[in-house]
């Protein structure tokens, strides 16, 4: 009997060790078009009833129950300052696993998981106009850039570090 990491590998779902790939959850924001590391995600759902809650940062919608666990959701539209641009925004959600939190980013739609190679991954230049943007790096898919946010930096900036279990 095969085990459960041969048939994910046979199914390839999983990325072999040394192969010099990374998988990109490709997304869209408004006009905008962004990636995560598949890594960071544990699923990716339909949004759902939010309860909002008083006093969060501007970026937290509220929380939603998901398996007896509450969850908190970001909005990327407001976090990032983007204005809608269409009546179907935020229809999605990206239940990330970070820091050992679980946390819902609102999107507008997932377009699908492309595998690259790490030569397709572009650092950001180092400049101090940008230590503070949630970018980590570009990611060349095909003919176009995706620009690969930084959740971690977004989750500690509107939790204020509130759900960090561990000093850095």
């Amino acid at each position: 009997m095969s085990s459960i990491s041969n048939i994910l590998l046979d199914k390839e779902i999983l990325l072999e060790s040394g192969t010099n790939e990374l998988e990109v959850l490709v997304f869209k924001v408004a006009a905008f078009t962004f990636g995560i590391n598949v890594a960071k995600v544990r699923e990716v759902l339909p949004s759902t009833a939010i309860t909002s809650l008083p006093k969060a940062h501007p970026s937290i919608r509220g929380v939603f129950k998901l398996r007896n666990q509450v969850i908190p959701c970001v909005s990327l539209l407001d976090h990032l300052g983007i204005v809608a641009d269409s009546e179907q925004s935020e229809s999605t959600m990206i239940l990330t696993d970070l820091n050992k939190q679980q946390t819902a980013f609102l999107v507008d739609e997932v377009e699908r998981i492309h595998r690259l190679s790490w030569e397709h991954i572009l650092a950001v230049p180092a400049l101090d106009a940008l230590s503070h943007t949630p970018v980590t790096a570009l990611a060349r898919c095909g003919e176009r850039l995706i620009v690969m946010l930084d959740f971690e930096m977004i989750l500690d900036d509107v939790t204020e570090q509130f759900f960090r279990t561990d000093d850095v």
